[in-house]
């Protein structure tokens, strides 16, 4: 994990803290998908819209989280990342739809699996 954190910080603890906390929200944004995956394929499909506003109920305190974790980092730093912050959400944002049409696809269900 250190090996992408900005070596000129190396010396700065809250900084490392901060930054240290994204793996295990990766892991757990993660864990989230293999479950509403697992959840999806085992409910019909009129059971899907209820999963699915379940699982992004979940993923929206995730996100919420990892913005103050960034921001945190981001005071650590000293940077402004108000603009990156915004390039992130739009690509998680991507992501997200086309993670739900994957799974909302009978096509898609079952030929792919979920990356972040």
């Amino acid at each position: 994990m250190l090996t992408a954190f900005p070596i000129q910080s190396l010396g700065n603890a809250p900084a490392m803290v901060a930054f240290s906390r994204f793996p295990a929200a990766l892991a757990t944004a993660a864990e989230v998908y293999a479950n509403l995956e697992a959840a999806v394929r085992a409910e019909g499909a009129a059971k899907r819209g209820a999963i699915f506003a379940e699982f992004d109920k979940q993923m929206a305190r995730l996100d919420e989280r990892a913005k103050v974790q960034l921001k945190d980092l981001s005071v650590a730093l000293q940077l402004d990342l108000d603009e990156h912050t915004k390039c992130a959400a739009d690509m998680m944002a991507s992501r997200l739809s086309l993670a739900a049409d994957t799974l909302a696809s009978p096509h898609g269900a079952g030929a792919a699996s979920i990356a972040i």
